[in-house]
């Protein structure tokens, strides 16, 4: 019978993500062994993410994790399974299939390479050395967006072309080794030959039998991204390039928060894509909180077009951005930014969505002025604008236009 016994490498981490403060997964293990009497007896232990939160989207994902390993993706038909197995070893007894796997064993590893608030990257490993034969390697690294489930591809991180990449590796790249202790270990890149160029060209065609897969790791308190080349030897090649090296061409939002990379100030994310940017967003000169949203609705409107006004705060301002939804949210891009100095605020708030004219009007915004009393509605319209759908653009209205707001707090304890 053929023993396969699976060594086991792993972190146990919390990753934070969503919109709320207090959710968070851990990842831990099962585990799971499938035996057939005198053919397999197999063994896998498997990361889960665990969470209270998005638990349809994590379930999602564990259930694309365990397709990786042995044990679980053994078919329920035991029958079936040993034929495939004759069949894929060029076999027909459970005599020559004994013979041939005399002596082979195999081991199954994964590690969190990198967990963070938007992602994680789970790197898995098999390796196989059969009898009076050298090991076979095999890697996957595995990224995962937390707040939807699907896998990343490098193209969500980066905008950058085989020729860049492969110059910048070149340059300042290094390779990447574990010492006896299990610690990290650069050395300079020095491949003598198109290795790399070659190598970045497989991963960037995103081809399925791609010789490279990239991943995500600190290195001694710094991030970087790391390649695993798959196809230059015996041995899986591992190299890497800080990501502070990067920065013109990352485009995945959290890395973007992670170097200031949006600009001096809100303005800057007019015509920026912000789906997926978590609860803040790091700009040069300051930090703004997200705070939800809505959906500009309106019957009467015949475009299919979807609008939105989303909200944040900085220390000093409060900011409202007009949103255009395309896509099922995979891109939200910023049309227009109002802003408003929080000293400004003074016994004023925003109403937004149940302003009138004639009648509500779902693009009106207005700055009211609050006073003690309990009331229905303001009537005491300070500033009021438009987001206007037809021209994208949050424009200034006449406040003498603006007949009252509602006022959603009125008979609320």
């Amino acid at each position: 019978m053929k023993a396969l016994t699976f060594a086991l490498l792993l972190e146990i981490s919390v990753v934070s993500f969503g919109q709320r403060p207090d959710s968070y997964i851990t990842i831990d293990t099962i585990t799971v062994t499938h035996t057939i009497p005198g053919i397999d007896s197999l063994t896998s232990f498997i990361p889960q993410l665990k969470s209270e939160f998005n638990t349809t989207i994590i379930n999602k994902i564990n259930q694309d994790i365990r397709s990786y390993f042995m044990a679980y993706g053994i078919p329920s038909d035991s029958a079936e399974y040993v034929k495939q197995l004759f069949e894929s070893n060029d076999v027909e007894t459970l005599k020559e299939y004994e013979e041939l796997k005399e002596g082979e064993s195999a081991e199954e590893f994964f590690e969190v390479e990198y967990q963070g608030e938007s992602f994680v990257n789970i790197g898995y490993q098999f390796q196989v050395l059969p009898y009076h034969g050298q090991y076979q390697f095999f890697f996957t690294s595995l990224i995962y967006d937390l707040r939807k489930g699907k896998k990343l591809k490098f193209a969500d991180f980066f905008s950058i072309n085989v020729n860049q990449l492969t110059a910048l590796l070149e340059s300042e790249g290094n390779f990447i080794y574990k010492d006896g202790e299990g610690s990290d270990i650069k050395e300079k890149i020095n491949f003598g030959d198109n290795a790399v160029e070659e190598h970045i060209q497989s991963l960037l065609n995103d081809s399925t039998n791609s010789c490279t897969e990239f991943y995500f790791r600190e290195i001694e308190k710094e991030m970087y991204l790391c390649f695993k080349f798959k196809c230059y030897g015996p041995q899986l090649i591992d190299c890497g390039i800080p990501l502070s090296t990067l920065k013109a061409y990352i485009v995945f939002p959290e890395f973007k928060n992670m170097f200031k990379l949006w600009g001096e100030g809100a303005q800057s994310l007019i015509g920026s894509n912000i789906s997926g940017t978590g609860n803040t967003i790091n700009f040069e000169k300051y930090t703004v909180a997200l705070g939800g949203g809505y959906l500009i609705h309106d019957d009467q409107k015949k475009d299919s077009s979807i609008y939105g006004i989303m909200y944040a705060h900085s220390d000093s301002s409060s900011f409202y951005f007009f949103t255009k939804h395309t896509n099922n949210n995979e891109i939200i891009k910023v049309l227009d930014v109002l802003e408003i100095k929080k000293e400004d605020m003074t016994n004023k708030k925003w109403v937004e969505s149940y302003c009138y004219t004639d009648a509500v009007d779902p693009e009106l915004i207005a700055l009211v002025k609050t006073n003690d009393k309990e009331q229905g509605y303001y009537y005491n319209i300070i500033k009021a604008w438009r987001a206007n759908r037809q021209t994208e653009k949050f424009e200034t209205v006449n406040r003498n236009k603006v007949k009252k707001c509602e006022n959603e707090s009125y008979g609320r304890e």
